[in-house]
Parts: structure tokens; sequence; C-alpha cells
């Protein structure tokens, strides 16, 4: 009624307890939670659009849901359509994200920053670099800023398309706009370093790690102790494995640590 608080966001338990079937329930949970007031977390945001990437028909179920919202009159929130594209990208599916992009405007919506950053991440998953190349020039053109995770993209797609160079002028370009660059940007330029040979530059890797941990309380082990093996290596002048005795560390899930496989 009036006067009645928000409701509160949705928490995981909420969502982990939705069946494979029941994603699209949790979606219209999260919709109607978004009308209201509410608001989701990026873990619930990341469990609601890993759930419907499970089964493209989910993330369309999702879409035409909004749709019909729309055609009843009802507000559509932003976040719930840039959840839908953000389950585009966990598919990965490029025509259903910009399909979805392209639809906004019958939802009453504007993009903003998540939505562009929603399919920079379906381009870098679907390995598409000619059509994020298009969407950023798009961004500078529509002056649509970065975030730090448009920076994280950013550094993906170098990487993958075989231009390590560019990438550490975009994390430049991150810390220069005072942002803290993401754990995956980190370790996809600190394995970059790690994985050169013949020799790894231990020195630019121990020196970024040593940032990444000004930027972040929490810095995965298995990258400190083969930052710290890089460098005993060097100074041992022996040879150095990059992950040796300690199984495959690509860091934290995102773009840009799958990227470091590249």
């Amino acid at each position: 009624g009036v006067g009645s608080p928000p409701p509160a966001p949705l928490s995981p338990p909420e969502v982990w307890s939705c069946r494979p079937t029941r994603h699209v329930d949790a979606f219209r949970a999260a919709l109607r939670a978004l009308q209201q007031g509410g608001d989701l977390s990026p873990r619930i945001g990341e469990l609601l659009s890993t759930g419907l990437s499970r089964d493209p028909s989910h993330v369309d179920d999702a879409y035409y849901e909004l749709e019909e919202e729309a055609k009843r009159g009802g507000a559509v929130p932003l976040k719930a359509a840039n959840l839908v594209v953000l389950s585009c990208a966990r598919i990965p599916d490029l025509d259903r994200a910009f399909a979805t992009w392209a639809e906004l405007p019958k939802l009453g919506l504007s993009p903003d920053i998540e939505t562009y950053n929603a399919l920079l991440s379906t381009c870098v998953r679907a390995r598409e670099f000619s059509s994020a190349r298009r969407l950023l020039n798009r961004m500078e053109a529509e002056g649509v800023g970065h975030n730090a995770t448009t920076y994280e993209h950013r550094v993906a797609l170098h990487m993958m398309s075989g231009e390590p160079q560019g990438a550490f002028v975009v994390y430049r370009e991150c810390k220069d706009a005072e942002l803290a660059p993401p754990q995956g940007m980190y370790h996809a330029l600190i394995n970059h370093h790690l994985r050169r040979k013949p020799r790894p530059n231990a020195a630019a890797a121990a020196e970024l790690l040593e940032e990444m941990k000004a930027d972040h309380t929490r810095v995965n082990m298995n990258l400190q102790r083969n930052v710290a093996d890089a460098v005993a290596a060097v100074a041992e002048d022996r040879e150095f494995v990059f992950g040796n005795r300690r199984g495959p560390q690509e860091g934290a899930r995102g773009p840009a640590s799958n990227l470091a496989r590249a």
C-alpha cells in the first residue's frame, strides 16, 4: 500500500531454489522487485543471467515478459532488459543480444553503460571483434563514457586479437580515469607477463601484482604464488613453468580472465 517500504532485494537462496525449468519464474520475481523500487545485486544478476542462459528459450521467455509488460502499459525497468542482454552474452548469442538491444525503444527504454557492457560481453564471449569495434565506435559517437567493466572488455578484446600492447594501453587509461581495474583485467595482464617466452617478465608481473593488491583487498593465492615462482626462477636463472605443481589457474571468472588463456 501507500507508504509501504520497497521490497528487499532477492536473496541468493531464492534464486538457487529455482529448478532449471523455473528460471523464468525467478526473472519474473526480479522484474516485480525492480518495478516496486527494489534492486538486484551483481551476484543476483549473475545467478539469474546464468540460469536463463542454460536454455535460449528461457531468454526469449524473459524478453517476452518485458514485451507483455510494455503492452499492458507497465513500466519496464532498464535493469531487467539489461539482464536479458547479459543472459544472451552467457549463451553466447550475438544475434539475440543485439536483437534485444534493437527492441529497447519499443519498451520505452534507452541503453545505458550497463547495456553496452552486456553487449560487449557478448562480443567477447563470441569472439566477434568487428562487432565489438563498431559498438565501441557507437559509444564514442554517442558520448557514452566507460566504467571499469568497459575497460575490462576492451582489454579482453585486445588480448584475444593478439594485441597485448593495446591491452596495456587500455589498462593505463583505466587507471588514469581513477577507476580500479577489475581483478579479471589484472589476471589477464599478469598472466600475459608470466607466459612470455623464453623467459617470463617477472618484474612487470610483480609490479602489476602490487597494483592489484592496492586496488583489491583479496587477491588469488595461486596468482601470487605463480608470480613469486617466476621472480625466483629469473633470479636463479632456471626455467619457469606457468602454473607448475599448482594446476591451471586463470584467475577470476569473466571475459578478461578467459582471455588470459589466449
